[in-house]
Formats: C-alpha cells, structure tokens, sequence
C-alpha cells in the first residue's frame, strides 16, 4: 500500500524562503491533476530547523520533513530521501527536484507522465537544453561533461532532477553509489534512461550555490561512481605516455653520443620529458585519490543506513488518505 501516487524528494540546506515559494509553485502546477502528490523535504542540517507547521494549511500540499542530524551534503541528502521515500512506500512514483527553483516545477506533469508512459521500470530525467548560468560556468561544465566522457565511456547531460517509479527507486537505494552522486547511480544502475529536454529556472532568492569548487566536487563525485573504468583508463594513460618521454629521452641521449644533436637539444628533450613524469606522477595521484573515495565495496547502501542520520520526522498541511 502506498501512501500517495507521487512522492517529491526535495533536499534544502537553509533556504527556507526559496522553499516556500517551490512548494507554492508546486500546489498551483498540480491543483486539479488526478495523481495525489506528497512532498517529502529533506532538512539538509539547516540552522534553524526547517519549520512549516504554521505555513503548512496555506500550501495546498501536504508531506513530511526530515530533519538530519547534519549537514551531509547534496547527494547525501537525496539519497536518505529515497531510501525513507522507498522503506515507507510513500508513493508509486519517486520525483527528485531542487528546492531553490532552477528545476522548473511546470516540468514536474511533463516528468510523471513520460515515467507513467515507460513500458518497463525505468528512469525519465532532465536534460537541458537551455542553461542560465555565466559563459565561466558553462565552459567548465563543458570540461566536466567532455572528462567524464574521457574517463567513464559514458555521456552525461542530466542532473538531479528526474522520475522513476518506486522498483527503479529502490534499486537505487540499495547501490551504495547513490552516496556519492544521484546521476552517477542513475548511469550505473543500468536502468533504461529517457531524456526530457527542459530548460533551467532561475533561483527564487540568493545565488546558486554550484559555484567552481562545487562543480569540480559534484563532478569527481560522480566520476568516482565509475572508479574502476576511471582508474584504468588513467593508469593506461599515464602508462602510454611514461613510455613516450622516456623513449624520447633514451632517443636524445644516444643522438648526443654520437654527434648527431645540436647543442642544448639532448637537455631540452630529457629536461620536457622530466616535466611531463611530474606531471604523470600527480595524475597517478589523482586517480589514486579517485579510486579511494569510489571504493564502496565496505560502505553500507542508504538502503540499510539512512535511519542513523535522520534525527526528526515532522508533518505539515492536510494528510492524504492512502492509495492502494
């Protein structure tokens, strides 16, 4: 039995306002439809608590509120939603969308009905075809986009927002990836994947907080998901080029021996060759790192462990009869 055809997990870190007016967004696009629709806010540790007792009969919506013990990030966030959204069959049908308004929530209809519409479980997410953001953002985004391709094999174009029915969402929430990035466990879950073309909203209130560093965060987070294709690929990399400047070097060195090069060639060559192993020993590095923030092989899936980091669960607005 599940509480309500649609479930709407919406991670938030102290941005109450931007909520507020989401949730107001959300109780006009959806006012008439016929597929009952539960919120379920995930209080990412703001201080204060995230509080809507008293605003809750004036939204139109009704759901509930974890409050997590901490802060714990983003993806962290989404993934105890699901996994609570998932062990209490709170809905047929698992949307996840940001709280702040760049998930536009006149797409919300446009997400459920391609999920409803799905002929085996799958997953329908978000692909933009328009961003918002400054012509800076965008270039790295291109970077993270073309060094994901790079590394993983595979091509990503959505983020977080998207839908899935509750068999896609449970498998979700018993692969511990989903710790790490939502759109990396989406990848890897190996679920059919069907894009939507939206465009990005614009903030309610205060800026965006996917500034560079949390770009460069939420990429190598999603690239860990892919960890063992990632390591090899860079491995072989670094591999192939270590043997190109040390065979240039051997080759400039034995020239210098017998007279065929210039004067200064043999140090130009071995001292480039020189730089270039720093610089494949820092990539080494780099994937090293990469490879131990991807080992989840030890790490429990939010399936098993998201009850540890929830402190409260408060309702608000009216409770929705059951749906069977």
């Amino acid at each position: 039995m599940f509480q309500s055809e649609v479930v709407i997990v919406i991670p938030v870190f102290n941005d109450d306002a931007s909520l507020l007016a989401l949730l107001d967004r959300l109780a006009v696009c959806i006012r008439g439809q016929p597929a009952a629709m539960s919120v379920l806010v995930v209080d990412d540790g703001s201080f204060p608590a995230l509080d809507l007792g008293s605003a809750g009969p004036d939204l139109g919506l009704s759901g509930e509120i974890l409050t997590l013990r901490r802060n714990v990030g983003h993806q962290r966030a989404i993934a105890i939603g699901i996994a609570y959204a998932v062990a209490n069959k709170i809905g047929k049908t698992v949307l996840v969308m940001d709280g702040d308004g760049e998930d536009n929530p006149d797409d919300v209809h446009r997400l459920i009905s391609a999920c409803s519409a799905l002929p085996s479980p799958g997953i329908v997410v978000a692909e933009r075809a328009k961003r918002s953001e400054g012509l800076a953002f965008l270039a790295f985004y291109w970077l993270y986009r073309w060094l994901f391709v790079v590394l993983t094999g595979k091509k990503i174009r959505f983020g977080n927002f998207s839908a899935m029915p509750a068999s896609a969402a449970e498998r979700l929430a018993n692969m511990s990836e989903l710790w790490l990035s939502l759109p990396g466990a989406i990848l890897r879950s190996r679920l059919p994947i069907t894009n939507l073309r939206t465009e990005r909203g614009r903030r309610y209130f205060g800026t965006s907080k996917m500034n560079f560093v949390a770009l460069v965060v939420h990429g190598l987070s999603a690239m860990a998901v892919f960890v063992e294709q990632a390591f090899t690929r860079i491995v072989l990399f670094a591999l192939s080029l270590s043997a190109l400047v040390i065979g240039a070097s051997v080759v400039a060195i034995i020239f210098k021996l017998i007279g065929w090069s210039t004067p200064g060639w043999m140090t130009t060559v071995v001292g480039i060759s020189l730089v270039v192993l720093l610089n494949i020993a820092t990539l080494g590095y780099v994937s090293l790192s990469l490879s131990i923030v991807g080992n989840l092989a030890a790490v429990a899936p939010p399936s098993v462990s998201y009850a540890t980091y929830i402190l409260a669960v408060s309702r608000f607005g009216a409770i929705q009869p059951a749906q069977t």
